[in-house]
């Protein structure tokens, strides 16, 4: 008996060191599924979305502030599949980009920065709406200047520059401080830009 004890000692053990070391893999994986079947999910059944916005900030927006911005962008923007319907996807991240490993919340908050540096391999993944640029560029890396250019220092990806990357927008009936920014596009992706870069210089008019 003692040694069946022993052995069930040695396998908790066993188990709890393999999912220290290996929690991010875990985390990623999760968070590479749960793109997928968006994705799959996205593509089935309704009016298929023209535009996503993906929201990054340290709260969730309201069911009014969704429909703020969705109301937003369907003046400004176009019908791009032809199904007869402007319609917009508004994804949501909950994540403080201040906290550290003892803070509480900082599980939470990892776990969805894990899932946005997955999303941001998506195709629709182009236009940013967020609390804190400049944490955010330095997180990811991801904005482009609005003359096109893409960063180039990857120690912090030019965060500093980030007022040259995004735009105060603020659409009536939404609460939060929000600022406009687009996903830099490289070799291969150029395809992928125009309805965005359209819709964000028409939204954006006059800020």
């Amino acid at each position: 008996m003692q040694n069946l004890h022993t052995k069930k000692q040695s396998h908790d053990k066993s188990l709890s060191h393999w999912l220290t070391y290996n929690w991010g893999w875990i985390l990623g994986g999760a968070a590479l599924l749960a793109v997928l079947v968006y994705s799959a999910l996205s593509h089935t059944g309704g009016p298929r979305a023209d535009y996503t916005v993906t929201w990054v900030g340290t709260t969730y927006l309201s069911e009014g502030e969704v429909e703020a911005i969705c109301q937003a962008i369907a003046q400004a923007g176009a019908d791009q599949n032809g199904d007869g319907a402007v319609v917009t996807d508004v994804v949501q991240y909950v994540i403080d980009f201040t906290l550290t490993g003892e803070d509480h919340g900082y599980a939470d908050s990892h776990a969805n920065n894990v899932k946005l540096l997955a999303h941001l391999q998506a195709e629709d993944c182009l236009l940013f709406l967020l609390e804190d640029p400049e944490q955010f560029q330095r997180s990811t890396g991801a904005l482009r200047y609005l003359d096109g250019a893409i960063p180039t220092d990857v120690d912090g990806y030019e965060c500093a520059n980030w007022q040259r990357m995004c735009l105060f927008w603020q659409p009536e009936g939404l609460e939060h401080q929000a600022y406009l920014g687009l996903r830099a596009l490289f070799s291969g992706e150029e395809s992928l830009f125009p309805g965005a870069a359209i819709l964000f210089d028409a939204i954006t008019d006059g800020c």
